[in-house]
């Protein structure tokens, strides 16, 4: 029902079909920090990495950060404006290009290798 595809940093709750979350906002944000939560408890290495959740509910799809605090509170994210993506009136491309954008939130910078000086 809930966690059907978690990358190691972005966690995504499927809400389709259950109003009686989808509708409650502060619920599912609840839920949200949860998984953040267990994510850090299976995963220490998380535990000083921001995180990042998608909900899809019966209107769209939303994504959010967790504050640059890391205290676990979700702040929603917007890309051009937009921070609810409808399912029956998205533009494919465009919601493509703000979902590359949101992930090139939680990649791993790559380490530099070592100069010899």
């Amino acid at each position: 029902m809930e966690d059907i595809c978690t990358e190691t940093r972005v966690v995504v709750l499927n809400y389709m079909g259950h109003d009686f979350i989808g509708n409650d906002r502060e619920l599912a944000l609840g839920r949200l920090r949860e998984k953040w939560q267990l994510k850090r408890e299976s995963f220490p290495e998380l535990r000083e990495k921001r995180l990042g959740g998608v909900l899809i509910c019966y209107d769209g799809l939303r994504a959010f950060v967790e504050s640059p605090e890391l205290d676990g509170q979700p702040q929603s994210w917007e890309y051009r404006g937009q921070s609810v993506w409808s399912v029956e009136t998205m533009d494919y491309e465009e919601f493509t290009r703000a979902m590359r954008q949101f992930q090139t939130l939680f990649k791993e910078e790559p380490e530099e290798p070592e100069t010899e000086t």
